[in-house]
């Protein structure tokens, strides 16, 4: 026999082998109970090395198998996680999934230009210094609307990319950049 959780009006009750142990009340639609852990450890330093490197491991296997700096970057940004998941690990190993992540293959031959056909024709896309544009589409009713649209895809960039925009290149209201 194991655990037993029964659940009366306004009350959940939670026995082990017959012996209660807690009766806690429902507060609107949730059961709350304030609990600790009875073997939680209470320093770092009660930790040894190769738990501290299992748990490095497995944050970084759960994460998508950031760097180790990364990690230590997100300790500091997050409560939940745990102290020694974002410590250094000592070793600087890959692990399988990284190491198959970072395999290389031989890349395409890279062109100075790229020509696309669309409906209107053939858009020429220029690399500068080995440099990619991204090219975004909106489609506007009016031109007044471009101001707006320029700042959420400004703001777009910069959250995706984590950097600032530095230039912005304009045929000043024409047809084509």
């Amino acid at each position: 026999m194991g655990v037993t959780v029964v659940f009366r009006h306004k009350i959940c009750e939670i026995s082990f082998q017959g012996e209660k142990l807690m009766e806690v009340a429902r507060v609107g639609k949730l059961y709350a109970t304030v609990a600790e852990m009875a073997n939680q450890v209470q320093s770092s330093q009660e930790v040894t090395s190769i738990e501290q490197e299992q748990e490095v491991e497995l944050w970084h296997a759960r994460l998508g198998h950031v760097a180790t700096s990364r990690l230590e970057s997100i300790g500091k940004a997050c409560d939940d996680l745990p102290k020694q998941a974002a410590a250094p690990a000592s070793t600087t190993s890959l692990c399988d999934g990284c190491m198959k992540g970072k395999t290389s293959v031989t890349k395409f031959p890279v062109s100075v230009r790229g020509n696309v056909k669309t409906t209107q024709g053939s858009l020429r896309f220029d690399f500068y210094q080995g440099l990619f544009y991204f090219v975004v589409i909106y489609f506007l009713k009016a031109k007044s609307e471009v101001l707006d649209y320029f700042k959420k895809y400004k703001a777009m960039m910069e959250n995706q990319l984590d950097a600032r925009v530095k230039y912005v290149r304009s045929d000043n209201g024409e047809q084509e950049v």
